[in-house]
């Protein structure tokens, strides 16, 4: 996709940085989502998490 139709979407830049973040957010807690009051599944979702994206986080960094 070319930058047009990406602006004419989200509007500007800042557009596109919101729409990133809320997708990635929502990715993230989905990814973290666990039964209520379950605490091995909550601590198990949370570790799943970084295993898999914790060395694009450190990379970010």
């Amino acid at each position: 996709m070319s930058v047009q139709p990406l602006l004419r979407r989200l509007g500007s830049r800042d557009g596109l940085l919101e729409a990133t973040f809320a997708l990635a957010t929502a990715l993230v807690e989905a990814e973290r989502r666990a039964p209520a009051g379950d605490v091995p599944a909550v601590m198990r979702a949370i570790v799943d998490h970084y295993d898999s994206d914790g060395d694009g986080v450190i990379v970010l960094l």
